[in-house]
């Protein structure tokens, strides 16, 4: 089918396919329970070549372009922009929306 396809059906094709995918993701994110996203897990917690989020900021330049990315706003309209509150249950809920996100 793609094989004698144009490059730009093959483009349109492959953006169809990685929105579809994305999709597939965001909604499984919503849909399970919040106890998969516990920050205790080892995909959470840092890991030594992100050294301290330097990588981050020096390889990805990531303070530059990343307020400039949407942010969907989770369940119970929850913003992770800025910190509204610091209460324990607060913060808590932060941290997940963070795992989640």
């Amino acid at each position: 089918m793609l094989k004698n396809s144009s490059f730009l059906e093959m483009l349109v094709w492959n953006f169809a396919i990685i929105g579809f995918w994305h999709l597939v993701c965001f909604i499984a994110c919503q849909k399970l329970p919040e106890s998969t996203f516990d920050p205790a897990r080892s995909r959470y917690l840092p890991k030594s070549w992100e050294r301290g989020g330097r990588w981050y900021r020096d390889t990805l330049k990531i303070n530059l372009w990343k307020d400039k990315l949407p942010q969907h706003i989770g369940k119970g309209d929850f913003s992770k922009r800025h910190l509204k509150d610091d209460s324990i249950e607060y913060l808590d809920r932060f941290i997940l929306e963070t795992c989640r996100g």
